[in-house]
């Protein structure tokens, strides 16, 4: 897992978003019960009704993660949420209890979510909260930066990295590795829920998992030292396996609008790497098409096996001599260093 691939200000939108997780991210162990009697003095009975509340409180945040909602419109949701929360445990807790109970967490449903199922206590917590806030600057002082994708790929590994590292310095390796995967799906479920403005939080942190397992599947088919043509086929099977996983989890409408949107998620950031105008990206989609034509005509000529691997190469040096052509000096020698190290990185 070390190897995977709120102040309140930056890390509030990862932490709220982090609830939204919770009915989908299981927590492999279960501390709440050991955690609420001991901090709330609670005796059996009066867990009983905690638990009854806790319950609905937390069905009815189901719905709000469920709905598409603007953010205001979320945020007036979570503060109406979070006061019937606070009143109905007042109703059940003796005064003392409610004390111990409302300065741990005030009814904050994402800082409950961490303190009460996780088991933090106050210091860790701080600890998780800073940690978490550093690691989210350094990923936007990257995004910044002035790199190669490759390269800032790598940049963003290492910062993983380092975080779960520091993760596993503070908890126990149950809890940190728990908290690298989950800090993985939920930063995949922000940039699903910013492309494919459609889903709701939920349906994004559910997209993130299966996005997730299908990568990780892939990452250890390539390992597994198959032959190409039996490879090729393994990899479509689980493609196969992800869109059918997919289709089953969003809606006609929501995966039509989600596969529609791919390509142009694609181009879009192909312009943005090499500052690209729309005339040269319409060219470049064009290069591209024809590429690949090309390429499907050559590997479906079985009268002309031996000559394959030469006339790919042709079809692909013919592609640069355009694409050279097509971009400007700088961004061409910028397009020809990332094409290197993709294919130094399949090496």
């Amino acid at each position: 897992m070390k190897q995977l691939t709120v102040k309140t200000g930056i890390v509030a939108v990862l932490l709220s978003f982090a609830l939204f997780c919770n009915a989908q991210l299981v927590v492999p162990f279960d501390l709440r019960n050991q955690y609420v009697v001991k901090s709330y003095q609670l005796s059996p009975g009066q867990f009983n009704d905690y638990e009854k509340v806790l319950g609905d409180i937390l069905s009815k945040w189901d719905e709000i993660k469920n709905r598409k909602c603007s953010p205001s419109e979320r945020k007036a949701a979570e503060q109406k949420l979070q006061s019937e929360f606070c009143a109905k445990v007042r109703a059940v807790f003796p005064y003392k209890q409610y004390v111990l109970w409302n300065r741990n967490h005030r009814g904050n449903l994402t800082v409950r979510f961490y303190k009460e199922d996780l088991g933090m206590d106050n210091e860790r917590f701080s600890k998780f909260r800073d940690l978490t806030n550093d690691y989210s600057k350094q990923k936007r002082k990257i995004s910044e930066m002035n790199l190669l994708e490759t390269e800032r790929s790598e940049q963003r590994t290492k910062a993983l990295n380092q975080y779960s590292e520091r993760l596993h310095e503070i908890f126990s390796k149950e809890i940190a590795d728990y908290l690298v995967y989950e800090n993985q799906i939920l930063n995949k479920a922000t940039v699903l829920s910013k492309n494919y403005t459609i889903l709701s939080p939920n349906k994004a942190v559910r997209f993130a998992i299966l996005k997730t397992t299908y990568e990780e599947d892939k990452s250890k088919l390539e390992t597994q030292g198959l032959a190409p043509k039996q490879l090729r086929k393994e990899k479509k099977k689980l493609e196969s396996k992800y869109e059918d996983s997919l289709h089953g989890l969003l809606t006609n409408e929501e995966y039509l609008a989600c596969s529609k949107s791919r390509d142009k998620l694609t181009d879009k950031k192909f312009a943005e790497e090499y500052n690209l105008s729309d005339e040269q990206l319409s060219k470049y989609k064009q290069l591209r098409k024809d590429l690949a034509m090309k390429e499907l005509v050559i590997k479906q000529n079985k009268k002309d096996k031996n000559n394959k691997g030469a006339k790919l190469k042709t079809a692909r040096n013919e592609f640069e001599k355009e694409m050279e052509k097509l971009l400007g000096t700088g961004q061409y020698k910028r397009w020809k260093e990332n094409e290197s190290l993709k294919s130094k990185k399949k090496h």
